[in-house]
């Protein structure tokens, strides 16, 4: 079995450049947070916090329903 990795620094930025608008801002957008696909599915506009002094978004699993 092969060791698990991660894309480095050059890598992300490649991913991110040559993702078509507008994937390449959800690609950027996983990498910064390390929100997973059924996560950032889950994701509304009620759960990311921009205007805080420490920005942030809350996390749901499953549906993301209620």
């Amino acid at each position: 079995m092969e060791p698990w990795t991660w894309l480095d620094g050059d890598e992300q930025a490649c991913v991110i450049e040559c993702s078509p608008e507008p994937l390449g801002w959800i690609v950027q957008w996983a990498i910064w947070t390390g929100m997973r696909q059924g996560e950032q599915w889950s994701l509304r506009r009620a759960d990311v916090r921009d205007e805080a002094a420490q920005p942030h978004a809350i996390i749901r699993y499953g549906t993301g329903e209620g």
